[in-house]
């Protein structure tokens, strides 16, 4: 009993830690011309807590406005990482002590616009794809063609462990009136290596 005390007792402390100062992470990139505008901890393979720090560039010869860096306190180092969409949601699907990443992108082209969406996590400063998936809407016509996908998470198998269950749609749209052409859900089991794809598809 007082062995799981302790145990609680140490989680709650590392949970409550804080990320390093943000002159601190400046020295380990080297860089200084960004401030620090949001942070959230994320868990790395071998129970590494580390942060993921959005910040915002500040020079006059910038590139970009906005970027990610990883940040590593048990290794003093911090590195800019790949961009993702400034938006997402850091998770624990399989509560295997690694975070998973869920986020949203969109691309628009001439006569469409492109979503996907995607499941990663990060090993060291590398982005490690679990599940992706994709739909486009159709723009600039009379009759529109329209992809729609919905992810809700939820446990499928009774292993206490969050599945993915995926319902896509594809409509016909005129105007204000929209035609259902297409409808179904699919069940997709998570494990340790991603996703199997799929679990038990479920055509509506």
């Amino acid at each position: 009993m007082l062995k799981q005390f302790l145990i609680f007792i140490l989680y709650i402390t590392l949970s409550q830690a804080k990320v390093p100062g943000e002159e601190t992470i400046k020295g380990w990139l080297n860089q200084s011309d960004f401030n620090i505008t949001d942070s959230e901890s994320i868990y790395l393979p071998d129970n590494e807590r580390a942060y993921l720090v959005k910040v915002h560039f500040n020079g006059e010869q910038r590139i970009l406005k906005q970027g990610l860096v990883l940040v590593r306190p048990e290794y003093d180092e911090a590195a800019f990482i790949p961009g993702f969409a400034m938006e997402y949601e850091i998770t624990d699907l399989d509560h295997d002590g690694i975070s998973e990443i869920i986020y949203n992108s969109k691309q628009d082209f001439p006569t469409y616009t492109l979503y996907k969406r995607f499941i990663i996590q990060l090993h060291d400063y590398k982005i490690f794809e679990l599940y992706s998936s994709s739909h486009t809407k159709q723009k600039a016509c009379n009759l529109c063609l329209i992809e729609n996908i919905e992810w809700e998470f939820d446990d499928l198998t009774g292993n206490k462990i969050k599945d993915l269950r995926e319902h896509y749609q594809l409509s016909l749209e005129t105007g204000k009136q929209s035609l259902v052409l297409k409808e179904k859900i699919q069940e997709i089991e998570f494990n340790k290596k991603g996703f199997n794809l799929p679990m038990r598809p479920k055509p509506l």
